[in-house]
Order: C-alpha cells, then sequence, then structure tokens
C-alpha cells in the first residue's frame, strides 16, 4: 500500500440545503451551548424559497480540502450501496482522493438537511445512515499505519472502538471530535486526549468539554482559560475557533490569536472543516502556527461565499503552502 500524506476518518453525507425566511430568532443566553435559538410556529406550514444540494461531512469536507492543498488523500467512511454513495464516491474520484478504504454497508448513505437563515448561518438536521456502521478493516488499519498524518472527525456508531483504533496507529492525529464523543465526557475522552497531536473545537465544544470535567463548574469561560486547561488534558495543540472572532490557539508555551477575514457570507456550512484541514496541512507543510492560522481563515473566508462545504475551498499555491 502507498504511503499517504493525510489519512481522514469520519463521516460523510449529501447535504440538502433549504432557505426559509418565516421564523424568529430566540435569545437564550443563559444556556452557554444554546445560546441562540430558531423558532417556528408550531403546527405551521413553513414555505422553502431555495433548495440546492452538495457533499459534506467532516471527513469527505477534510479530504477534499487536504487534497486541494497537494496533500496525498485517503478517507476511512462508510457508505451505502445506493445512488446516493456512488455520487459520493465520483465526487472522490474527482478529488483525487484514494477510495480503497471505503467500507460499504446495506445502510442507506448519509445525509443532512440544512436549515439556512438569511444571515447565512445554518441549522443541520443529520440521518448518520451509513456512517453508523463504520469500520476500521484490514485495508483501513494498513492505510492508517503508513500515514504521515490522520485527521480525524465526528464519529457515531461504535466510536469508542473506532477511536481506539485509530489512536492505536501510532501516528500524528489531529482531532475535531464530534457531538458524540463530547457528550461522553471528560472521562471517556482522557486517554484519547493523552495521544492527540491537535485539538481543534469551537468554542461551544471547549465550554462542553471543560463543563465534562469533574473539577471545573464554568465559572471561567475565557477563551486563555479554556486553551490552557484543555491543553492540560494532553494535546500538545489546542485550536479553539470562536465565530467572527477569529481563532485561537496555544502550543503550552503562547497563546496565538487570529482574526477573521471579512467577506460576504453565503453559507456558513463546512466552515469548521476547512479551518481546522488548512490549518494541519500548513503545520505539515513547515508553516509557523502564525501562518497556519492565517492560512486557514483565509480558506475559511473563501468556503463563506459560495454554497456548501467544499465549493470553496483554496489551492496550496492560493494559500502559500
Amino acid at each position: 500500500m502507498k504511503r499517504f500524506d493525510v489519512v481522514t476518518v469520519g463521516g460523510a453525507t449529501e447535504d440538502i440545503f433549504f432557505t426559509v425566511d418565516d421564523y424568529v430568532m430566540i435569545d437564550n443566553a443563559k444556556d452557554p451551548l444554546r445560546q441562540k435559538l430558531v423558532g417556528f410556529e408550531y403546527g405551521s406550514k413553513i414555505g422553502v424559497s431555495e433548495t440546492q444540494s452538495a457533499f459534506g461531512g467532516g471527513a469527505a469536507n477534510t479530504a477534499v480540502c487536504f487534497s486541494r492543498l497537494g496533500k496525498k488523500t485517503a478517507a476511512i467512511i462508510a457508505l451505502g450501496r445506493d445512488e446516493r454513495g456512488l455520487r459520493m464516491i465520483e465526487n472522490f474520484k474527482k478529488h483525487k482522493i484514494d477510495c480503497q478504504c471505503l467500507e460499504k454497508t446495506d445502510k442507506p448513505s448519509g445525509v443532512s438537511f440544512v436549515l439556512k437563515t438569511l444571515d447565512g448561518e445554518h441549522v443541520l438536521f443529520t440521518h448518520r445512515g451509513a456512517n453508523d456502521r463504520l469500520l476500521i478493516n484490514k485495508t483501513a488499519r494498513k492505510a492508517l499505519a503508513k500515514a504521515k498524518r490522520i485527521f480525524m472527525t465526528s464519529l457515531t456508531g461504535n466510536w469508542k472502538t473506532i477511536a481506539a483504533q485509530v489512536f492505536d496507529s501510532g501516528r500524528p492525529i489531529a482531532w475535531n471530535p464530534g457531538r458524540a464523543q463530547l457528550a461522553s465526557g471528560f472521562k471517556s475522552l482522557k486517554p484519547f486526549l493523552e495521544k492527540t497531536d491537535i485539538l481543534i473545537l469551537n468554542k461551544d465544544e471547549a465550554i462542553e468539554l471543560l463543563l465534562s470535567h469533574p473539577k471545573e463548574n464554568g465559572d471561567n469561560e475565557a477563551s486563555s482559560y479554556l486553551l490552557k486547561k484543555i491543553h492540560s488534558f494532553g494535546p500538545r495543540l489546542v485550536v479553539i475557533t470562536e465565530g467572527a472572532r477569529g481563532a485561537c490557539a496555544y502550543d503550552g508555551k503562547k497563546i496565538y490569536k487570529q482574526g477573521i477575514v471579512k467577506v460576504k457570507v453565503v453559507d456558513t456550512t463546512g466552515v469548521g472543516d476547512a479551518f481546522g484541514s488548512t490549518l494541519v496541512a500548513a503545520l505539515d507543510s513547515g508553516l509557523t502556527i502564525t501562518q497556519a492560522l492565517r492560512a486557514g481563515m483565509k480558506n475559511t473566508a473563501s468556503v463563506l461565499t459560495k454554497p456548501g462545504a467544499q465549493n470553496g475551498l483554496l489551492g496550496a499555491r492560493q494559500l502559500g503552502l
């Protein structure tokens, strides 16, 4: 088996976007994990003004990004034996992503319904489908063992077994844990955090992780505190994205900060995947943390200007890699 620069592990979906304007935004600041809510009248019929479809899912988005940035990339993903799965495979081939580690299952391929609000933000309704059947088979184990870098995204199904197999590979792992991982709490994640090379979270996720620690009560939500505390859990580098406030990182010695690149926002889907994979690719290409944060924000800005998670991704030359 050839050696890959990056192997991504996680999910793939087809994203069905729909836009509505008959909703209200609800301020819920008292809940640190659900500060803004989208509301509809109970029992009403809501008109959809626009629909689109695109490919998504954490492992798929990051694989496409890494490949666009010149990295030899394979993806460990479970797909259904259906038309949606075939379209996903064609998309991987189009982006020169090695498909030999794809797991085909009898469950339908994953699909997400993405509610787009007028300001470009979104709410995701996801049916994981085949993603719940992900396995690390013999071919996948060989790919992991030879990878220069692994990028693990959100996992479902028997995720603890998958994560243990990935971390047992002994390769450098960048990790953007998903909802199921964070919901399991610090105690379950501790063995994995101790082996993590680069941990990437948004601020809500960082707060959730911190609150699951038995000695934390949530009194301090400052980014600097979150970075240092989570770094003490084991990761070599902790990165936290903060939406319109940009991103910050901590390597145990210094806190780094990077603002956003202002653009007209069309769609926010997949921006976290674009940022995280670009940052990791930049670091693996020899850039400094400051330069990698800047490259991540530049690619994120480009993704924000196009519908879908993959359409706005830039190439290596455009980002100086």
